[in-house]
């Protein structure tokens, strides 16, 4: 996704309620599209308002895969 020349106005917590100018989708487990962005112009807006990226979720890591495979090299460093 690119985002430019726009401005992102107003995005403040009122009233309990949060506004969040660019939210990523906590409905995707493998991993999110990048965004770049240029020209992009913040009126009136908390910093804390502008991205949302969420909480990992960690129920659908299996930890089988992130172990990486011994190799004879990284045994003899050792």
């Amino acid at each position: 996704m690119t985002i430019t020349n726009l401005t992102f106005a107003y995005y403040n917590t009122i009233c309990s309620r949060t506004d969040t100018a660019i939210r990523v989708s906590q409905n995707n487990d493998d991993g999110q599209h990048p965004i770049s962005s240029s020209a992009s112009y913040f009126y009136n807006s908390s910093a804390s308002n502008l991205i949302y990226n969420g909480r990992p979720n960690l129920g659908v890591v299996n930890p089988s895969d992130c172990v990486g495979k011994k190799t004879r090299s990284s045994r003899l460093q050792r």
